[in-house]
C-alpha cells in the first residue's frame, strides 16, 4: 500500500503542511495589495486629468473633433490569474522567479460600430502613454521600476519583494456598463458598495458584459476581441465540479514546475490544462484526502499529455504548446514528465518508512516539502487492497494523435 501523505501535502487548519509553505505570508500579501491600491489610485487620479499626459488627437484620433467637451475617463478594475484563481505560490528560486499579480485596468468607452464588430473610440497608444506617464512618478518615488510590454504594464515591485504587478487595459462599451450599473445601484442601496464600486469593476456588471464587447489593448496590433472571464469560468466550473483538490494539485505541479525550471517551463495555464484533463477522464473520480494519490494519478499522465497537442480551453482552435516543437521543448518537457513521475512513485509507492518518503520528494519539489515524518504515515493493507490500489494508478489518458516529438 503506497504511504499515506495526505498530511505531509495537505493538513486542513495546519501550518506545517507543503501546501503552507507554498503561500506568501500574510505580511507579502498585505504589501502586494497595498502597492495595487497605490496603483489603482495614482491610475484613476491620472485618467480624470488625463488631458495633462496627451492630446485628444493622440487619444481618440480621428474622433477627437465630434465632441466640444473631453470625455471624462474613469477607469475600474479587477484581480485576475493565479491570484484570482487561488493558485499562487511563492517563488521556488528568487531571483529570477516573482509574484505575479495581475490587475486588469476596465475601461468604460464609446465604441463605434455594430454590436460584435464595434471598435473603441480611444487608441490603445494614447492608453498605454497615460499609464504608463503616471505610473512613472509612483514607481519613482517607491523606486519601483515601470515597462511596457506588448498587452500590458508592468511594475516590479523592488527591494526585494520577488514580485511585480501586471496591467493588462480592457475597454468596455461605456453606455451598457453604465445601464448595468444603475441597474445594479437601485437594488444594492449599500453606501459601502457605492464605494467599492469607485475602484472595482462590480461583480454583477463585470459578469453581464457582452462576451464580444471586451476589447484587450495591443501595444502593437490595436484593439483585440478578449474576454478574459472564459479562462476563469473555465477553471472554477471544474473546481466546482471536481472540487478543491483540483486546485491543490494545480498547485503542487506549479511547485514542481518551478523548482526545476528556474525560468521557463510549462505555463501555468498548460500544467491547469493537464490536470483538469486527468480529472475529466477519470470515471470513478478521486479520493478527496488523499493529495498525494490525486498527484500521482496525474503525474502518470503528464508524459502522454505533454506529447500531444494541449487546447487553450478559452479560446478554440488555439493550443497552450504552440511553441513546444521549437528549440526541442517538448522533448525537453516529455522527458521531465518521465522522471517527475517516476520519482514521485518511487517516494510514495515503494518507500517503507516516513523519513524515505520525505527524501524521495525532495529532489522533486525542493526544501519546502516539511521535514517531519510524523506527518506520513503507513497503513496496513491486505493483498486485495493492495492491487486496487496499484490498478488506480494505472495511466487512463490515450494520446489524441499519432505524432512523435522524440
Amino acid at each position: 500500500m503506497a504511504a499515506n501523505a495526505q498530511a505531509l501535502f495537505y493538513k486542513p487548519g495546519g501550518n506545517d503542511d507543503f501546501l503552507h509553505q507554498l503561500n506568501l505570508s500574510d505580511n507579502e500579501l498585505s504589501r502586494l495589495r497595498s502597492a495595487r491600491d497605490a496603483v489603482r489610485m495614482q491610475l484613476i487620479k491620472a485618467f480624470r486629468e488625463w488631458e495633462s499626459f496627451l492630446s485628444r488627437d493622440a487619444l481618440f484620433g480621428a474622433t477627437s473633433q465630434q465632441s466640444q467637451q473631453p470625455p471624462a475617463l474613469s477607469p475600474r478594475f479587477r484581480q485576475q490569474g493565479s491570484q484570482s484563481y487561488h493558485t499562487a505560490n511563492r517563488p521556488a528560486w528568487t531571483p529570477p522567479q516573482e509574484v505575479d499579480l495581475d490587475d486588469g485596468l476596465f475601461l468604460p468607452t464609446e465604441m463605434l460600430g455594430e454590436a460584435g464588430q464595434s471598435e473603441p473610440t480611444v487608441l490603445t497608444g494614447g492608453l498605454f502613454t497615460i499609464v504608463y506617464n503616471a505610473l512613472s512618478d509612483l514607481c519613482r518615488a517607491h523606486e519601483w521600476s515601470v515597462e511596457k510590454k506588448n498587452t500590458c504594464i508592468r511594475i516590479r515591485l523592488n527591494h526585494g519583494s520577488a514580485a511585480h504587478i501586471d496591467l493588462p487595459i480592457y475597454a468596455i462599451p461605456e453606455k451598457q456598463y453604465r445601464t448595468l450599473k444603475e441597474s445594479i445601484a437601485a437594488l444594492k442601496l449599500n453606501a459601502r458598495d457605492q464605494v467599492v464600486d469607485d475602484v472595482v469593476l462590480a461583480e454583477e456588471a463585470y459578469r453581464q458584459l457582452a462576451s464580444g464587447e471586451i476589447m484587450l489593448a495591443h501595444l502593437l496590433e490595436g484593439w483585440i476581441r478578449s474576454d478574459p472571464r472564459k479562462l476563469e469560468d473555465w477553471f472554477n466550473e471544474a473546481v466546482n465540479r471536481h472540487g478543491q483538490q483540483l486546485r491543490r494539485v494545480c498547485r503542487y505541479l506549479k511547485a514542481w514546475r518551478d523548482h526545476h525550471w528556474q525560468k521557463g517551463g510549462p505555463s501555468s495555464i498548460a500544467l491547469m490544462a493537464c490536470v483538469v484533463a486527468v480529472y475529466n477522464n477519470d470515471p470513478k473520480g478521486f479520493d478527496d484526502k488523499r493529495d498525494e494519490l490525486a498527484l500521482l494519478k496525474v503525474a502518470s499522465q503528464l508524459p502522454a499529455l505533454f506529447n500531444q497537442q494541449i487546447a487553450n480551453p478559452a479560446v478554440p482552435g488555439l493550443y497552450l504548446d504552440n511553441d513546444w516543437d521549437k528549440n526541442g521543448l517538448r522533448s525537453e518537457y516529455v522527458n521531465a514528465a518521465h522522471t517527475f513521475y517516476a520519482a514521485l512513485n518511487t517516494a510514495l509507492v515503494d518507500s517503507r518508512a516516513p523519513e524515505q518518503v520525505i527524501a524521495g520528494l525532495k529532489p522533486v519539489f525542493g526544501e519546502r516539502i516539511p521535514n517531519n515524518p510524523d506527518l506520513v504515515v503507513f497503513p496496513v493493507a491486505t493483498p486485495d487492497e493492495w492491487l486496487e490500489a496499484t490498478a488506480a494508478l494505472a495511466p487512463t489518458v490515450k494520446p489524441q494523435d499519432k505524432r512523435s516529438y522524440a
